[in-house]
């Protein structure tokens, strides 16, 4: 029997294989076997491969993987495992000083622990009624704030909301995935956003200790409103309420996708980690290209917590400069990166797997609380000093060479101030709103300046200037004609 040759060309050459965890899907009530349960989960919210441009990818692999590659393209990327990314990707982390929770030395069933096991188990029995009776997004989302979240609801220098964001979204190729050149203004609302509080014009009773002007509302807008500064503090951009955000919350039910959830919270975070990024750099025109305030300015991060069903995640973001291992350079990727690194899962089905989730919570506050606030405030009173000696000066140029054209701006009826580089995405009538608003802010500067001279010319007064030494203690302080201007 004569054998025969195969044409080469019949045969096809295996590079790879590749294997796609399908989709969790849940009916809510098999919790049974939590173990399984938590694998499969893993394998489908962290079985990601990054996108290489270089590649040619088949058809299914773009359905299964594309949502993902386009966040890549963005500068969005996910690993499922901390240790693991460390370890393979370390040069992502250069002279980084991140914050990672943990409670590995820490004895769960001591007494000093007691209060945060009671709140585990009330968070427990939530998590298996809601699995039991099947209840919507909304159950599992009302329980977080209260049994997860409850105690940064209560804290004073925090803040906590379901606050919408305002970013700008790049599109995307349907097919390549890479970068069209072409965004759309974007509005999201995570299910839960935690920043800094602020305030403004408190009574003295209701004011918070370790509140002070660095957080105070109108020196925000100031800020936000300014043609040379523009730094936006409020995710919703034309406020100044709930301010530099340092977490994200998004939750899905047992009839949600997992996938879906990260995705929405690691944009959210990207966004945040934007704003920081401002924030640490050197106060200036957004045209200009400034350096970070201090060398370890760029030790900034936020995190991303998302909750499927009774099962968390807890994810570590930070923004750094896109790399060699992520295509840096290639057209049609983002030149900045925002990566996140998942340092914690679990379900909340079991004491000791709630008690895990509240406790590196309640670290996460304490982080905010102690130390990203302290950051924030001090890269914030820069902007603050910088934005009192520029405020009302030069509102018509981005000129910062000399002082040729450095002149005091004056209130002209009908005149109209020029408004920062982030307003050029809104539309018309949402510009017109913010030049009433920034030109309201410019009066109250302008009336808070004439105060401050009058007080100044009045204790001038009061206190003449003399170069002769005068002995304090035969001061006598005549008011007559003086009184009538207080």
């Amino acid at each position: 029997m004569e054998r025969r040759h195969r044409d080469p060309s019949e045969f096809v050459e295996i590079v790879d294989i590749i294997q796609i965890a399908p989709r969790v899907l849940m009916d809510g009530n098999n919790v049974e076997n939590e173990d399984r349960l938590a694998a499969d989960i893993d394998k489908s919210c962290g079985n990601i491969l990054w996108y290489n441009p270089g590649e040619n990818y088949s058809a299914s692999m773009y359905t299964n993987l594309g949502k993902d590659w386009a966040d890549n393209a963005r500068g969005i990327y996910y690993s499922d495992d901390w240790s693991e990314a460390v370890r393979s990707h370390a040069t992502l982390l250069p002279g980084r000083n991140l914050f990672i929770p943990s409670f590995k030395q820490i004895d769960w069933e001591s007494p000093h622990e007691s209060n945060r096991r009671r709140r585990a188990r009330m968070a427990m029995k939530h998590a298996l009624d809601n699995s039991k009776w099947n209840k919507s997004e909304y159950a599992w989302e009302a329980d977080a704030w209260s049994d997860i979240f409850g105690h940064i609801r209560d804290d004073p220098l925090l803040a906590l909301d379901k606050r919408e964001y305002l970013a700008h979204k790049n599109e995307t190729d349907p097919v390549s995935c890479l970068l069209t050149g072409k965004r759309t203004l974007e509005k999201r609302i995570p299910d839960a956003t935690f920043g800094l509080s602020t305030y403004q014009g408190l009574p003295r009773k209701d004011k918070v200790p370790g509140q002070n002007g660095t957080f105070r509302e109108d020196r925000l807008k100031r800020l936000l409103y300014h043609r040379k500064c523009g730094l936006i503090s409020d995710p919703k951009w034309d406020a100044a309420k709930l301010v530099f955000p340092w977490a994200v919350y998004k939750a899905k039910g047992w009839a949600g996708d997992c996938r879906e959830a990260r995705r929405q919270a690691c944009a959210g975070a990207a966004r945040y980690l934007h704003m920081l990024d401002h924030l640490a750099h050197t106060p200036g025109p957004q045209t200009a290209k400034t350096n970070y305030q201090t060398p370890s300015s760029h030790d900034f991060q936020v995190f991303a917590m998302t909750s499927f069903g009774a099962y968390w995640h807890i994810l570590v973001g930070f923004r750094h400069d896109r790399t060699a291992e992520q295509h840096a350079g290639t057209p049609g990727l983002s030149k900045k990166v925002a990566s996140f690194r998942k340092i914690w899962s679990g379900a909340i089905t079991n004491e000791r797997g709630a008690w895990e989730l509240i406790y590196l919570v309640d670290r996460i506050q304490h982080y905010a609380r102690n130390h990203f606030r302290d950051f924030v405030m001090y890269h914030l009173d820069n902007w603050h000093e910088y934005c009192s000696e520029n405020y009302m000066f030069d509102w018509e140029s981005d000129d910062e060479s000399g002082n040729t054209r450095k002149r005091k701006h004056e209130l002209v009826a009908g005149e109209t101030v020029r408004l920062p580089r982030w307003c050029e995405a809104l539309g018309d009538a949402a510009k017109e709103k913010v030049k009433q608003t920034a030109e309201a802010c410019l009066t109250a500067a302008f009336l808070e300046e004439d105060g401050r001279a009058k007080r100044l010319k009045l204790i001038e007064q009061i206190f003449p200037y003399t170069e002769e030494y005068v002995d304090p203690s035969s001061l006598t302080l005549d008011l007559s004609g003086v009184l009538g201007n207080i």
